[in-house]
């Protein structure tokens, strides 16, 4: 079985998970980036023949892991909004008939009521979740649609239920332990020196100097920005200098060019991607060459994750850590954002009081509700984030009426797709010719997020391809359902001190020689966990 899943044995550090799996004991696995975390699923579920559900943060992540698993010659299928709705419907009625043994799914689908009624068909044995950290709120890269995973897998109860992470901080444990009602869930860890890693940290001077750098290295690259911002400005200045080529991944980027930018980079055309730290999760590249962070990380964790991206042949990899005083200012400011004071969230929460209809709902857009709280725009959704997650506001999902007139045909793609499912799904107006339709039917049947359907239609808008009435970017109601408590305020202040203490410690390794880097990564995990 390891020949054909391409591991030639077993690490120390799979075979203790592998073997409670396999003993159908739950359990946190919490293991290096580069580990082979994969492997603590995949045998176990070969083993005992359980049909396995796998949930993932990213669509990239899911592409990786399902061609890694359909090379394997495994029964696996995807369901992303890159992939076409043909496609993702083919895959949850293989689920459904039981044809397929791997479903690798984000955690969005525990909205979608397709899903949910193949789910409750053919019921997961295995239920895996894949950087579970991101559940929390405590951690740097917290994802509130992870928390829609619980109830759903306490609804369908499997046999087995598998988190895995490489980092899982004291404040993110004892989070996911409550969110996911497992108080006595097993936790096994390990954390090892990765040698072959040769880790220095430099002061960042300009672009320039970092494609000095680029350009003495050979192989693969990989360069972390904090910022957006940052990110397109340095590839703006350097990017078509680089040698071997260069190109750029981040959450603005269209998911057409991500999935090229990404395969270009895994096939080795493109040799350097400039990229925002979620690029890499997960991704199997084995060969690596260096890793770059240009801006200064929030944490430790996310330090060390990307890092630990590079050299998994055992090959030497450089990892820089350029020390960017500007980039201090912007990780100070992200948590600014993400844990807002006292009197930001009275602020707000007075806003939302003041645009209350008579039967208690809101129906102000986040950033309106910013401007007339006297907070940056950017606070918004961070702040309903928040106040959703705890209880005090509740977003109301409501019918939103489009009024879309076809004008031409897209001749292929994701353009035309949408067209065919708005005349599918919508009702035709025979005397004017619009359809009514509704933007969350849209989302779901075309599997993409209302986001990204809004995106597509202002797109056939703008180019004369639909007439297009009413707001496509109207807002999702709120209803307060209380007042914050001070226990309310000191949760937030203390997550808000706990940000600001694992950037100090940013601080405290960029300092360090770099012959001690390796030393205090070791003590970093076996203490933080």
């Amino acid at each position: 079985m390891l020949k054909t899943l391409g591991f030639s044995s077993l690490r120390d550090h799979q075979a203790k998970p592998i073997q409670l799996a396999l003993d159908e004991q739950d359990q946190f696995v919490v293991l290096p980036t580069g580990a082979g975390k994969s492997a603590i699923y995949i045998i176990p579920a070969l083993c005992c023949g359980f049909k396995t559900l796998v949930f993932s943060p990213l669509r990239a992540l899911i592409k990786d892991q399902l061609d890694a698993l359909q090379r394997a010659g495994l029964q696996a299928r995807g369901i992303t909004s890159d992939f076409q709705k043909p496609v993702n419907d083919s895959a949850l009625r293989d689920w459904s008939t039981g044809s397929v043994d791997f479903l690798l799914v984000a955690p969005e689908r525990t909205s979608n009521e397709d899903f949910l009624r193949a789910m409750r068909l053919q019921t997961p044995d295995f239920v895996v979740v894949d950087e579970i950290h991101v559940a929390s709120e405590a951690a740097f890269n917290f994802r509130p649609d992870y928390k829609k995973i619980a109830p759903f897998v306490r609804e369908l109860n499997p046999k087995l239920f598998l988190g895995l992470t490489a980092t899982m901080p004291e404040e993110v444990e004892k989070d996911l332990r409550v969110i996911f009602n497992v108080p006595d869930i097993i936790k096994t860890e390990s954390y090892y020196v990765r040698d072959n890693l040769e880790i220095e940290s430099k002061e960042w001077t300009s672009p320039f100097g970092l494609l000095r750098e680029l350009n003495s290295m050979e192989g693969s690259s990989i360069v972390y920005f904090s910022s957006v911002k940052k990110l397109e400005e340095t590839y703006e200045a350097i990017g078509n200098q680089v040698e071997g080529g260069a190109c750029i991944f981040h959450g603005s980027v269209a998911s057409g060019s991500k999935v090229a930018n990404q395969n270009a980079f895994m096939d080795n055309t493109i040799r350097v991607v400039f990229a925002t730290n979620s690029f890499g999760m997960g991704v199997d590249k084995p060969d690596i060459r260096s890793v770059i962070f240009a801006s200064i990380p929030g944490s430790i964790e996310e330090l060390s994750q990307g890092f630990g991206r590079g050299g998994r042949d055992d090959k030497p990899c450089r990892c820089i850590f350029y020390w960017d005083e500007n980039s201090i200012r912007v990780q100070e400011f992200f948590i600014d954002i993400g844990y807002p004071s006292k009197r930001d969230v009275t602020a707000f929460i007075n806003a939302i009081t003041k645009s209350m209809d008579a039967n208690g709902i809101c129906v102000k857009k986040n950033r309106e509700l910013a401007t007339m709280a006297g907070l940056h725009p950017s606070f918004s959704s961070a702040i309903v984030s928040i106040l959703t997650s705890e209880g005090i506001v509740q977003r109301i999902k409501q019918e939103v009426p489009l009024r879309v007139r076809p004008l031409t045909t897209p001749e292929k793609g994701v353009m035309k797709e949408t067209l065919e499912a708005v005349v599918m799904y919508g009702v035709r107006n025979e005397v004017d010719g619009f359809y009514d339709v509704n933007i969350d039917t849209l989302a779901d049947n075309l599997s993409r997020t209302v986001p990204q359907v809004r995106r597509n239609l202002k797109t056939l808008e703008n180019n004369s391809m639909i007439t297009l009435e009413s707001d496509v970017g109207a807002a999702k109601p709120l209803k307060l359902l209380r007042n914050p408590t001070l226990e309310d305020f000191e949760k937030i202040k203390a997550r808000r001190e706990a940000a600001l203490r694992k950037l100090k410690e940013v601080g405290e390794f960029h300092r360090l020689p770099d012959s001690k880097k390796h030393d205090y990564l070791t003590q970093y995990f076996r203490t933080h966990g």
